[in-house]
């Protein structure tokens, strides 16, 4: 990387953040070689991840998030809105040794209660741009690093905010700084947002409800959706794919992970047995 695109980074980190950069540490870590698991690739992004994803979001303590990453997972998700920002704070916590080995994804709102404009006119721009800046500025600080790996819209549902013309930019300006390597959206089941997204092609990685329990028609038509998605250069990760407490989270797990076009997975590990009963569907 040349000094001209190291200072412009430090300027844009600056900006955006009022921290300078903070610097990568090396892990002396008693870590799994990833050479044991399957890495997936998302998308077009060339982000490699295990295809167990740490759902932090229901994790109440430090040592859970490590015994996972110990284990050989070396993806976390988590949100901004998530315990009003401190499951960000925690996961933060869990990565000080350990950032330069593991892909942190998080996601943060555009509601419309902080829109009151809609997104319409030079002020609707203008406080879509405000609101995203402060909750960016907001994740790195409590995840205590200098760039993001995934950072994505959380819960989408309006298509005119998702493609915005500054919400665009606002994710594009990041990605040529350095300070995000992919962008993404949450969204339900919903098709609309994803078809919008396989015509512009923007958002680089997709999150999504996926499992069992859909209806045959509406499977098939999901699945083709998704999988124009996948070939189209998006990384697909899958939420909530076990909604039937009588099934095997487990086993709900591994029938998702069959479908190609999924590259992760999403588990809210709440202890450490649910962690041991996981790891072998990722095992070579």
């Amino acid at each position: 990387m040349g000094e001209e695109k190291l200072n412009r980074r430090k300027f844009l980190v600056q900006s955006f953040s009022g921290l300078s950069a903070i610097p990568l540490l090396s892990s002396s870590f008693n870590y799994r070689s990833f050479g044991d698991f399957s890495l997936r690739t998302l998308g077009k992004t060339g982000i490699r991840v295990t295809p167990l994803c740490v759902g932090a979001s229901v994790a109440k303590d430090v040592s859970l998030i490590m015994y996972a990453f110990e284990n050989g997972i070396n993806f976390i998700d988590t949100a901004r809105s998530y315990s009003e920002g401190n499951n960000e704070i925690l996961v933060g916590n869990a990565l000080t040794e350990t950032r330069d080995k593991i892909v942190i994804q998080t996601k943060i709102r555009l509601d419309n209660n902080e829109l009151p404009s809609n997104g319409k006119g030079r002020k609707g721009s203008q406080e879509i741009k405000k609101t995203l800046s402060s909750k960016f500025n907001d994740s790195l600080r409590s995840l205590n690093t200098a760039y993001i790996d995934i950072l994505m819209i959380h819960d989408a549902m309006d298509e005119s905010l998702l493609f915005h013309p500054e919400t665009i930019k606002f994710f594009a300006d990041l990605k040529s700084s350095g300070l995000i390597r992919a962008s993404g959206f949450s969204c339900g089941s919903e098709p609309g947002l994803i078809k919008r997204n396989n015509s512009e092609q923007f958002y680089d990685v997709i999150m999504t409800p996926f499992h069992k329990e859909i209806n045959i028609s509406d499977y098939q038509c999901f699945t083709d959706i998704l999988s124009e998605a996948n070939e189209k250069g998006s990384g697909i990760i899958a939420m909530k794919t076990n909604l039937n407490p009588q099934s095997d989270p487990v086993k709900s797990a591994k029938w998702v992970l069959e479908h190609r076009f999924i590259s992760s997975v999403v588990v809210p590990f709440r202890n450490f047995t649910e962690v041991d009963q996981f790891i072998p569907i990722i095992k070579r």
